[in-house]
């Protein structure tokens, strides 16, 4: 191999990479965003009541609507309760672990998914002066929450909870990086990269040079033998 071709390899090496990097990047920004954005995503509840005391049921209805064009799949669904009050009745296999009852559902694009269950008032706390209760959707489980809201009912006899409202859980935004984050972080590893590809390159031309020294003691070395004899 001569040195202009050797030359040429090493800088064809990241042009290479940054092709293959590029036509990657490409195909994933051709892809749908999955789940779809916050904003496409909405969660109401309703339970048709204002005020409780123990004893009673609170029918509450969760409707999470999908209004993007992609289907939203694997979202999970969160709802809390408060202390004093368990959960009956829940629909679409709802799962309770203390005080949360969880699903998993899919929701087509420009529809909504109906969800309720029965919340049992089995004891009003000391001090509780209404019955909070809050939902949140998330992409998948054990993921931060895209959307939520919250429901909060008076307790009878108890002081009044005008102008309250429960508090909703922070709304979480996904992170996208920017153009020029990858482009940095693809200008990082082209250097490597070729960092890398010219110290192999150094190497292996030291070790022919050692080769080659050697090489030719040894020829000299023979040369001198055989004018001596």
């Amino acid at each position: 191999m001569n040195k202009s071709t050797s030359r040429h390899r090493i800088l064809a090496a990241p042009l290479v990479l940054l092709a293959c990097l590029a036509g990657a990047g490409t195909a994933l920004a051709a892809q749908p965003s999955a789940p779809p954005p916050p904003q496409a995503l909405r969660i109401t509840m309703s339970d048709g009541i204002t005020e409780t005391s123990a004893g009673e049921r609170i029918p509450y209805t969760l409707s999470i609507s999908n209004g993007s064009g992609d289907p939203a799949t694997g979202l999970a669904v969160g709802f809390t309760l408060p202390r004093g009050v368990s959960a009956a009745e829940i629909s679409a296999a709802g799962t309770v672990t203390g005080s949360q009852v969880d699903w998993t559902l899919d929701v087509p694009a420009h529809h909504s998914v109906d969800l309720t269950l029965v919340g049992v008032v089995d004891t009003i706390p000391e001090g509780m002066n209404g019955i909070a209760v809050s939902a949140c959707v998330a992409a998948g489980p054990r993921q931060p929450p895209l959307v939520c809201t919250s429901d909060i009912n008076q307790v009878r006899g108890a002081p009044s909870i005008q102008g309250l409202t429960a508090a909703p859980a922070a709304e979480s935004k996904s992170w996208t990086p920017s153009w020029w984050q990858i482009g940095l972080a693809v200008a990082a590893l082209l250097l490597v990269v070729l960092a890398v590809v010219v110290l192999v390159h150094r190497r292996r031309k030291a070790e022919r040079g050692t080769r080659h020294r050697a090489s030719t003691v040894d020829r000299r070395a023979r040369d001198r033998e055989k004018v001596g004899t």
